[in-house]
């Protein structure tokens, strides 16, 4: 090899060595955000969707018959309708938003797995590089959030649903009972 030749390789050997070195932190970074999706995902699948969808039509229905039948003569079951009333929005996010959180764990994943081979290959810039971490530390962060609170909804609205919806049946079917009777 010419003594050119050596300058050359050695600038590139270096380079190189440098550019893997300099993108080792965001890769280190990269490696968490998935650890941090790994739970996440392990999280999410705690959470009894099966049954949250089975359960949730009977709900609806439940809540269609208070409005069409209750009155709130009986201050007691008023507080047990109004208890139970309450799992509206929660349940419905939980079981409508379910599959949106799925996709986005998979989003999240192949955005950091791109990112991941951009910085290998060193095909984006540093700029970019650094700006779309950040986007992903964000997106991951927020989802963990999301996917927390998801699970924790999950378990209060099952909780709420398996000690009330008896209850509300009851209460409901008296009220219905008594509409019967007084149309006669």
């Amino acid at each position: 090899m010419t003594r050119m030749t050596k300058v050359i390789v050695s600038i590139l050997i270096i380079l190189t060595a440098c550019t893997r070195t300099y993108h080792a932190d965001k890769l280190t970074k990269i490696d968490s955000l998935n650890m941090v999706l790994d739970k996440a995902e392990l999280i999410f699948e705690e959470i009894n969707i099966d049954s949250l969808r089975m359960l949730f039509p009977v709900f609806q229905n439940n809540s269609e018959e208070i409005k069409k039948y209750y009155t709130k003569e009986d201050e007691e079951g008023w507080k047990i309708i109004c208890r139970y009333t309450d799992m509206k929005k929660p349940f419905r996010n939980v079981v409508e938003y379910y599959d949106n959180i799925r996709a986005e764990l998979n989003y999240s994943r192949q955005q950091l797995d791109s990112l991941q081979h951009d910085l290998q290959n060193n095909i984006i810039t540093e700029e970019l590089a650094i700006k779309y971490l950040s986007d992903e530390e964000k997106a991951v962060g927020t989802l963990n959030k999301m996917i927390s609170n998801d699970l924790s909804t999950s378990k209060v609205v099952m909780h709420d649903f398996d000690s009330l919806n008896t209850l509300v049946e009851k209460i409901v079917g008296e009220q219905k009972k008594h509409k019967k009777t007084d149309k006669y």
